[in-house]
């Protein structure tokens, strides 16, 4: 019976760490996802501010898709629009002011293409 369950023991540790192998890869090689996170959690507004922030600066329109980047160095609330097309706004996490708006969808890969590679 000890034998039992020493072998179920071995298999409980090993399925441990093959998943918390598989979580670790599923992370971006250089980190971006724990920045992304830890900035997340320190963010001093909310989603729902930054949705009304930039649904004040895109006024009329419809919100399709939010998420959190840290872009140029800045935690960020990234909020698409649709009105006259997708309007992607960029909203500090830190101060809740406006950063910048610009036409089409979010690209957060950081290469120079209109594909989201992540």
């Amino acid at each position: 019976m000890p034998t039992k369950n020493i072998i179920a023991a071995v298999l409980a540790a090993i399925i441990l760490i093959g998943g918390v192998a598989l979580v670790s890869a599923r992370d971006d090689d250089n980190g971006d996802d724990v920045k992304e996170r830890a900035a997340l959690q320190g963010a001093k507004i909310t989603l729902s501010e930054a949705i009304a922030a930039a649904e004040e600066k895109v006024a009329g329109g419809k919100v399709l898709e939010t998420e959190f980047d840290i872009v140029n160095g800045t935690a960020s609330f990234v909020v698409e629009i649709d009105k006259d097309g997708v309007q992607t706004v960029l909203v500090d996490a830190e101060t809740g002011n406006v950063l910048k708006v610009v036409a089409g969808e979010w690209d957060d890969d950081d290469d120079d293409d209109d594909d989201d590679d992540d």
